[in-house]
């Protein structure tokens, strides 16, 4: 797509402005007082984020298509092509275009048009009188039987009847304007529903009147379009290319069929209402998927005099939109304002989604127990719900995390889950662990928690990344129940439960659940090296305290080495593993060295002289053929304890304890006392007398 020069410098001043500009905000009520006023407020709401979106750099950089670059600079530019993150075009400001190699080299602002569109759009918007109640107060308008009865004769309806019948007969027929509102959890058929009321409205209404069925996000777009499209409601989507996934595929004769200008039905994001190729058509019917996750000042520019309906499907207790002014009530959707003034809202409660033991816990906390379930359990193949609890350790990536063990864990799972299910998806709301596991196993496919909104998968492997005094990310509940809702089948959580437990957040209700439920399966170390996981010694350190030999005392030399080559210290520490939960030994003696493929490990067992009990104890931690002067010391020290000392320091299956202490050294020689024999002494004398006297 080409990009005039002009283009490129409004762009570039429309930034700059929003940066600069000092924003006078307050607080959005609840209600407003009439239409000018709501305008006026989110205008100022609008500008107040466009602000704040452009104070600082992007910190995603997975779309940059027309992002501003260098904002500071006396020659900023636009990103006007992007192909990969190595080939980047960027159009300065004095025309100069110039290509990069690395995306991440750019200084990266938001770019404004989003923004741009929605003030824009305002100025379109003139919602009618029956909108104006419901939009300001959160009620209908209440209309009398004279004005109901000739709103039937204009339209040739039956005019006879009570109010109640009149207003159902014209409601039938949408007639009256209406805003309608469906919400309920993942899996209850928000989108079905919305379907087929667009299919019944298709068949009812004139063939001039137009639907224009939107989303927040392209992705939610592109499910409304797929779900149409596999229903037979055939429309046209207006996207930009590099907006569509790669994996996302249209037929030549689908696309051929697109014509904003002249379909009757048209699939946009709500920021693509106000874009050049729709901004002027008319719609009379708005249909919004993800309602609750669009902030109302976005919602707003498509209330224009000749809409008559509005539908609005969504779940308030998911994720809300991503804003700055949150203490403003700025990431507020208007479906979840109207629902809390008490406006009429239909709420599906049926999900067909998930597991009963996977919707148990969401069901439970988020939906006070509202949800009721329709799910086949007779052919699952694997145990539905399952936390994997590790002792790992988290690890700081630049503003992000990551965790190697949890993420070795994960893609075990996963590829033992995609023998069963090939649907598996991997969720983690950490970028640094996300580049860690396309590391590891590129052919994983990954999704944050926001981008994974609104979709499903037959299992969902969830890595929780972090370890210590915090959950981080989990702390906002909304977004743990947008993980937990994702799977049909089978659901995986890895992390650390005292984590959990220790938090004051959801977390710590997840944890005592799947505690109390048996839930919780825990991997130890020797279970992750059965997994081909390579360990640090911080890994073992906790747990080789409650195995049958203890903890091993180990060398400050055993450290040294261990510290300055990785190779040693997970050979070290399977070793340790391996002679701490007790192994077979062919050795009768106190020292030993231990060999697992080409490094060796010299170790012996002691006896405690306060405890009398044995232990162990790590010399050195070598590559085999290396030899060390150190280790023949050893030795010979051992040796000079002596043999009764050592005969009792033998590996087993356990260590023994002594009621006393074997003799340590070398006894002395043992002098034979032999008693003396007076007589035979007495008769030898004389012997030796006589022989004199001869």
């Amino acid at each position: 797509m080409e990009f005039s020069q002009h283009f490129v410098n409004n762009l570039i001043s429309s930034a700059k402005y929003y940066r600069s500009y000092v924003p006078s905000v307050s607080k959005l009520p609840d209600k407003f007082e009439n239409i000018k006023e709501a305008k006026r407020l989110y205008t100022d709401t609008l500008m107040y984020e466009a602000h704040h979106a452009l104070q600082d750099q992007l910190r995603d950089y997975s779309e940059p298509l027309l992002c501003i670059v260098d904002i500071d600079s006396s020659n900023p530019g636009v990103v006007t092509k992007f192909e990969s993150d190595c080939e980047i075009h960027v159009t300065h400001n004095n025309g100069e275009v110039k290509e990069y190699t690395n995306i991440y080299d750019l200084n990266l602002y938001a770019s404004p048009i989003p923004f741009d569109r929605h003030i824009n759009g305002l100025g379109f918007t003139f919602p009618n009188e029956h909108f104006e109640s419901i939009l300001c107060k959160g009620i209908c308008l209440n209309l009398k039987v004279v004005q109901l009865k000739e709103l039937c004769r204009n339209n040739k309806l039956k005019i006879s009847g009570n109010k109640q019948e009149l207003i159902d007969r014209l409601n039938e027929n949408y007639i009256i304007p209406s805003i309608t509102l469906y919400h309920g959890p993942p899996g209850t058929g928000k989108t079905y529903t919305t379907l087929q009321l667009l299919h019944t409205m298709m068949e009812k209404l004139p063939e001039n009147h137009r639907f224009l069925i939107c989303a927040p996000s392209n992705v939610g777009v592109l499910n409304m379009y797929s779900r149409a499209y596999q229903n037979g409601i055939k429309g046209t989507l207006v996207m930009n290319e590099d907006k569509i996934p790669e994996n996302t595929t249209f037929s030549e004769n689908e696309r051929e069929s697109w014509d904003a200008k002249k379909a009757r039905v048209v699939f946009c994001t709500v920021s693509g209402r106000c874009c050049s190729i729709l901004k002027k058509e008319c719609f009379h019917t708005i249909i919004i998927d993800e309602a609750a996750q669009c902030q109302e000042a976005w919602i707003w520019s498509l209330f224009r005099s000749e809409v008559k309906h509005v539908i609005m499907a969504g779940d308030p207790h998911q994720l809300p939109s991503l804003v700055h002014g949150i203490e403003y009530n700025h990431g507020i959707s208007l479906m979840e304002r109207l629902m809390n003034l008490g406006y009429k809202s239909h709420l599906l409660n049926t999900q067909r989604r998930m597991h009963p033991e996977i919707v148990k816990f969401p069901n439970d906390t988020f939906y006070q127990g509202k949800l009721q379930t329709e799910f086949d359990t007779t052919h699952e193949k694997l145990k539905p719900f399952q936390i994997i609890d590790i002792n790992s350790y988290e690890e700081k990536v630049g503003t992000s995390y990551m965790n190697t063990i949890e993420a070795k864990v994960v893609v075990s799972l996963a590829q033992k889950s995609k023998q069963v299910y090939p649907d598996t998806i991997v969720i983690s709301p950490y970028k640094g662990q996300i580049e860690l596991l396309k590391q590891l196993d590129p052919s994983l496919v990954i999704h944050t928690v926001d981008s994974f909104q609104g979709k499903e998968a037959d299992a969902i492997i969830l890595t929780t990344v972090r370890k210590g005094s915090s959950v981080g990310f989990w702390q906002d509940s909304r977004r743990l129940n947008v993980a937990l809702t994702r799977a049909k089948h089978v659901l995986r959580i890895v992390g650390n439960t005292q984590t959990w437990l220790h938090s004051t957040s959801v977390m710590r209700d997840l944890g005592l659940y799947a505690k109390n439920n048996g839930f919780i399966k825990q991997l130890n170390p020797n279970e992750l090296q059965s997994l081909n996981i390579d360990l640090c010694l911080n890994d073992i350190k906790e747990y080789i305290k409650t195995t049958l030999w203890g903890s091993p005392i180990i060398e400050n030399r055993v450290l040294t080495s261990a510290k300055s080559d990785k190779f040693l210290e997970h050979a070290l520490t399977k070793i340790i593993l391996k002679l701490c939960t007790g192994t077979k030994i062919k050795s009768s003696e106190p020292f030993n060295t231990y060999t697992l493929e080409n490094k060796c490990v010299d170790w012996s067992v002691y006896l405690n002289e306060n405890t009398k009990q044995l232990g162990l104890k790590l010399h050195s931690v070598r590559y085999s053929g290396q030899s060390d002067d150190y280790i023949q010391d050893i030795k010979r020290n051992i040796q000079k304890l002596g043999p009764e000392w050592n005969a009792c320091c033998i590996y087993s299956n356990g260590p023994k304890t002594f009621h006393e202490l074997p003799f340590k050294g070398k006894r002395p020689p043992v002098v034979v006392e032999v008693k003396r024999d007076r007589t035979f002494e007495r008769i030898n004398a004389m012997k030796l007398v006589q022989s004199f006297r001869k």
